[in-house]
C-alpha cells in the first residue's frame, strides 16, 4: 500500500482533550510521577509528519515507561478518532475508541 496521505478528526474536541486530560491525571496517580504531557494532532498528514507526542517526569524509569505505555494505549484505544487513510487502494476508515 502506498499511503498518500492520512486525516485523522475527532468529533468533539473538547470532550477529546477532557478525555486526554483524564487518562493523563489517572496515569500520574496510578504511577505516582509528577508530569505527563501529551501532544494529539489532528487534521492531514503525510508520511514521516508527527501527530502524537507524550513526555512523562517522574523518578524512577520502570514508573515512567509504565505511564507512558498506559497513556498512549488508553489514547490508542479509549479516546474517540477517526483515521481515514488515502492509498493508491483508496480509502480506508478506522473507527478508534470511545
Amino acid at each position: 500500500m502506498n499511503l498518500k496521505k492520512l486525516i485523522l478528526s475527532t468529533p468533539d474536541i473538547e470532550k477529546t482533550t477532557e478525555e486526554i486530560e483524564r487518562i493523563v491525571e489517572s496515569a500520574k496517580i496510578k504511577y505516582n510521577v509528577f508530569d505527563i504531557s501529551v501532544i494529539h494532532h489532528v487534521g492531514e498528514f503525510y508520511t514521516g509528519d508527527s501527530l502524537f507526542l507524550v513526555a512523562v517526569l517522574g523518578n524512577h524509569r520502570g514508573e515512567t515507561l509504565d505511564a507512558l505505555k498506559e497513556v498512549i494505549e488508553r489514547v490508542k484505544f479509549d479516546v474517540d478518532f477517526m483515521k481515514e487513510e488515502i492509498s493508491d487502494n483508496g480509502t480506508k476508515t478506522i473507527m478508534a475508541g470511545g
